[in-house]
């Protein structure tokens, strides 16, 4: 029985001294400086996707179903950019982040959300989400808008696929 829901979201903001150079480096949760954790921006987003369960695409009552995903690194690594960005929601709600596949597994992954139950929330890397999506809706042409943080992707389940309906992120939440 596949996921009702499968809601999949970007990592938040992520240094980048080019396009967004009043952000500042990125930060662990301690606040020491990391490369590979979100800027300050990107953790506002992160704790306003939770206060917002995820710009309301999680439901109250789903809340029980619901597990979260994000890549395995498999770099002694766990605190990355994707883990950050869901651990403001996954304290919110008492959940674990489950990291049960690394970032260029799509496949894997699609398979592991096919044979799981009741809501996924999966936070990933963009170009990986794309092929995650397209094998999930069936449709090849799935692209994720080239520097955009501020959108999730929210799958509802069609028989065996899913339809996509892009959810922009208010402005306020980076």
């Amino acid at each position: 029985m596949a996921p009702e829901r499968i809601i999949c979201l970007r990592h938040a903001e992520e240094p980048d001294e080019k396009r967004f150079p009043d952000d500042g480096p990125g930060l662990d949760e301690r606040g020491r400086e990391s490369k590979r954790s979100l800027t300050a921006r990107g953790w506002r987003r992160a704790r306003a996707l939770a206060a917002t369960m995820l710009c309301g695409t999680l439901p109250d009552d789903a809340v029980a179903r619901t597990r979260l995903f994000v890549p395995d690194y498999d770099d002694g690594f766990d605190r990355h950019r994707s883990y950050e960005t869901l651990l403001p929601l996954a304290e919110r709600l008492g959940l674990e982040i489950e990291h049960p596949c690394e970032k260029d597994q799509p496949g894997k992954l699609a398979k592991l959300l096919r044979s799981a139950s009741g809501v996924a929330v999966v936070c990933w890397q963009h170009e990986n989400l794309e092929l995650l999506v397209s094998q999930l809706t069936g449709d090849d042409n799935v692209a994720w808008p080239q520097g955009r943080f501020d959108l999730i992707w929210l799958l509802l389940a069609r028989g065996e696929t899913y339809d996509l309906t892009p959810v922009e992120q208010p402005a306020r939440s980076g």
